[in-house]
């Protein structure tokens, strides 16, 4: 290993797997690769005081390793070494540290409307479609003055069609047709996307 003393970067990503304090938890330490040609493997260096690694784990010729077990309220911290074929290791990477709360990071469910795209000129079914996370329900809304609204779908899917069926009347040519989807959550609250709109040919 010609470059022992080579930099390595830490990109440090955790997941709490229990909210409560005192409680394991789940960190993924992962980092860019060594590139050169004799390199065989890392160690990942750990501890829960800065400079003062107290454990290590080789993990072969791998750029990531989860720990297990590790306990919420406490900061840890992280380097990696790489080792080469002859047994060589280079010096520490740069130090990272982690805080690993007792509470999860809670992720807001969303909404993104995918087609008909915002400002397009489509046929006369256009195909709505939209992606969703943390959704157990759909309602499609669309509007020719966005102030009264139908709803033209109701489901779980991600996907509908605009047809006669569904919508209150005819879309002349040239009509600007608004609209958005609304979502409902797991836990009964109701999250709405952005309003697009588009133009019928």
């Amino acid at each position: 290993m010609r470059n022992a003393d080579k930099v390595i970067l830490i990109i440090i990503s955790f997941l709490i797997l229990s909210p409560a304090m005192g409680f394991a938890a789940s960190v993924v330490v992962s980092w860019n690769a060594n590139t050169e040609s004799d390199l065989a493997g890392y160690i990942v260096y750990y501890g829960t005081r800065s400079g003062n690694y107290t454990a290590s784990v080789d993990t072969g010729n791998v750029t990531r390793y989860q720990f297990n077990n590790v306990q919420t309220g406490v900061t840890y911290y992280v380097a990696v070494s790489a080792y080469d074929t002859s047994g060589n290791e280079s010096e520490l990477s740069d130090e990272a540290s982690i805080y690993v709360s007792s509470s999860p990071t809670q992720v807001k469910p969303t909404i993104s409307l995918l087609s008909p795209q915002n400002g397009a000129t489509v046929s006369t079914n256009p195909l709505f479609s939209w992606s969703g996370s943390g959704m157990v329900r759909y309602k499609v809304l669309a509007s020719l003055d966005n102030r009264t609204y139908y709803t033209i779908y109701t489901g779980s899917g991600t996907s509908c069609r605009l047809s006669s069926s569904n919508w209150n009347g005819a879309i002349r040519s040239g009509a600007r047709v608004y609209w958005y989807v609304q979502g409902t959550a797991s836990d009964g609250k109701v999250y709405k996307s952005s309003v697009f709109t588009f133009r019928k040919r």
